[in-house]
């Protein structure tokens, strides 16, 4: 599905990460399975981060989300919509957006609710809002992200060696002299049992996933490409969702993207969900030499559901990486 969305702009780009540091190099020379070692190698996630105590995605996307709000100086008021993208919710209802939406103090003339939406949340999560700003002729803002909460112990285990934690938000409004956002949407419910969390745990076929990601991924980002017209030299920088080395690359040099426009951040951070894309634009704002940049961000897995959004946005709004442990005070207090 392709969808142009016109009237609405990216105003700001913030992404929040805890200060507890999980380093899979360190670990990997302590096992003795070499296989294991390999395999940490190959995904080229070097450190992750993993939150403390009692903090929780909801509380990374609020410190994004206060950032941006700051950086903008909106007034709390002014916001009218507030979605969260999430597969780890504080609770299971009422929405988490519901209490963010206490966090920060926004009005309570605000419509807001949560996604259960993961990898492709990002891109698909700024139609979403996209669609809704259009007719509310508003300001929204859009939260997303996951953490893990490891029990003690199982930090490396598995596939947990590819997730980091972290939260991220976007601001959006309304504006008519905005460039026109081109996306595209795919979703394939058939495949769920490739990556998916249910009664019986998580289950991730990795095999699986690398072959989505560089078969039907890669044919729509360049089938994108060919619908709009869009010139790969025009795109200023392509945040891809940051699932490991070996796809980013893949999908890179199946799609001919050059090098130096691919952002990474798994090296340091390593999947953080749908906030890895912003992670993606917030490490690497020391390359941005523009005033606007024009950015293609394409998120793929869970679902399985890929899509892909080419979006403008001021280089100086997109902001460094925060690192914070700040918790929320606790609602039923």
């Amino acid at each position: 599905m392709y969808t142009i969305y016109e009237n609405v702009a990216v105003r700001a780009i913030a992404s929040a990460a805890p200060t507890r540091v999980l380093d899979n190099e360190v670990f990997a020379e302590s096992v003795v399975d070499r296989r294991y070692r390999r395999r940490i190698k190959y995904t080229g996630i070097k450190k992750r981060r993993a939150v403390t105590g009692r903090q929780r995605t909801s509380d990374l996307a609020s410190i994004a989300a206060e950032k941006v709000l700051d950086k903008l100086r909106w007034e709390r008021d002014s916001v009218q919509v507030l979605i969260f993208i999430t597969q780890s919710p504080d609770m299971y209802a009422p929405s988490t957006a519901m209490l963010i939406q206490t966090k920060l103090g926004l009005s309570q003339s605000l419509m807001a609710f949560d996604v259960n939406l993961g990898c492709s949340g990002f891109s698909s999560g700024l139609q979403i809002m996209a669609g809704i700003l259009s007719q509310t002729k508003s300001r929204g803002l859009l939260l997303m992200g996951d953490c893990q909460h490891y029990a003690p112990g199982t930090e490396y285990n598995s596939d947990y060696i590819l997730f980091g934690d972290g939260g991220a938000a976007v601001a959006m409004e309304y504006d008519k002299t905005a460039e026109s956002m081109k996306t595209f949407q795919m979703t394939d419910g058939s495949r769920f049992k490739a990556l998916c969390s249910c009664a019986q745990g998580h289950i991730m076929d990795g095999n699986e996933i690398v072959l989505f990601s560089l078969n039907e991924v890669v044919n729509d980002i360049n089938a994108f490409h060919e619908y709009y017209g869009i010139n790969r030299e025009n795109v200023d920088y392509y945040a891809l969702h940051q699932a490991q080395k070996i796809i980013i690359d893949g999908i890179a040099s199946n799609c001919k993207l050059p090098k130096e426009k691919v952002l990474e951040a798994y090296q340091m951070y390593g999947n953080t969900s749908s906030a890895s894309i912003p992670f993606a634009l917030c490490a690497n704002t020391e390359k941005f030499d523009k005033k606007i940049l024009k950015i293609f961000g394409c998120g793929f897995g869970i679902g399985l559901a890929w899509s892909g959004i080419l979006f403008d946005v001021p280089a100086d709004m997109i902001i460094p990486i925060i690192e914070s442990d700040y918790t929320y005070p606790d609602l039923f207090k």
